[in-house]
């Protein structure tokens, strides 16, 4: 009957290695490396979960858990650091990440001597015969990592929710799909810790990224998570008379400001996540004229004689690699 249990850290390793493989590559955008690490850390940690479920001896199963620490203790910071440098655009000092990975560290280090201090897990006792569940007794060492990965998970959140409030769509919508898929562990940690389970002592912990990957799913195939990207949003200057608009790597539009809109007669619809082509009907390469020094004179409207001069900048990350262009519109038509 136990087996019942297992079917479900395999469905859940398939689609870990789905995902991997599907956000591989978009690995060199921004926090896509991260993502790659998290879901590999789940991987591991669902891989060696399902081994915990069907083994039988008291040895073999700690033994198992041990091992799930590798990847359980790595697998919040990970998603952390995805939602950090995604939602900044930002590069992470390696100095960051080194500190993140303290606490995790140490926690593994203390599942594998457990049998000397006995401060990640104090006993265990058999639970359910039928689920072949063995229980485990937890430590201050447990409850420390505990109390570090909601901590980091309340900072995630945090930073997403801010970000909602002041993203606009498609980019609300990522962020909306990435913090509701990460409530699914939220709770079902929750209910293992607090020994809220339909089944005594069986950990539940991981059956949340289920969810959690079914939405990253929907997001990278409905609403090219990874793929397009809030590039420079930040930047921006509302306020600025001239039209400033930024297009990522793949000439799709990922922000325009009101006066580019009031330029290129952008009524109606929402721009972002199209291609530019659509609202500037003229030939331009957007590569060659960001070598330029002088803005380039574009004729707009031929029956109205409206141009406008158009300024093109390169843009890139923190590690300079070509993110976008940031294209700047200003009106001459006075002067014709």
């Amino acid at each position: 009957m136990f087996f019942s249990v297992s079917i479900v850290y395999v469905i859940l390793f398939f689609l870990a290695v789905f995902l991997f493989f599907l956000a591989l590559p978009r690995r060199k955008n921004t926090g896509g490396v991260f993502l790659l690490v998290h879901l590999a850390c789940l991987s591991a940690w669902v891989f060696c979960a399902f081994f915990e479920s069907i083994v039988v001896t008291q040895s073999a199963k700690i033994l198992w858990s041990q091992l799930e620490y590798i990847g359980f203790t790595a697998a919040t910071p990970t998603f952390f650091l995805f939602v950090l440098t995604y939602t900044t655009q930002n590069k992470i000092k390696p100095g960051i990440i080194i500190e993140l990975m303290i606490i995790p560290l140490l926690t593994v280090l203390a599942a594998f001597t457990n049998q000397w201090h006995h401060q990640m897990w104090t006993g265990f006792y058999w639970g359910s015969l039928k689920y072949n569940v063995l229980v485990y007794k937890h430590g201050i060492f447990f409850f420390t990592h505990v109390v570090y990965i909601y901590l980091l998970v309340f900072f995630a959140f945090s930073i997403l929710v801010q970000k909602i409030f002041k993203t606009k769509p498609p980019f609300r919508t990522q962020l909306i799909i990435i913090a509701i898929g990460a409530l699914f562990p939220m709770i079902t940690g929750a209910l293992y810790v607090f020994n809220i389970d339909f089944i005594t002592g069986l950990d539940i912990s991981a059956f949340g990224f289920i969810m959690t990957n079914l939405f990253l799913a929907v997001g990278f195939s409905r609403f090219q998570l990874l793929d397009l990207v809030p590039v420079a949003r930040e930047t921006l200057i509302k306020q600025f008379h001239d039209g400033m608009i930024v297009v990522d790597s793949k000439n799709r539009i990922v922000e325009m400001n009101p006066t580019a809109c009031k330029l290129l007669h952008v009524v109606d619809t929402n721009p972002l996540g199209k291609y530019y082509q659509e609202f500037i009907p003229c030939e331009i390469d957007l590569q060659k004229l960001s070598r330029e020094t002088l803005p380039a004179e574009i004729r707009f409207d031929k029956e109205n004689d409206i141009y406008y001069d158009l300024q093109v900048s390169s843009l890139s990350d923190n590690v300079s690699n070509p993110t976008g262009f940031l294209l700047i519109l200003r009106d001459i038509s006075i002067r014709k």
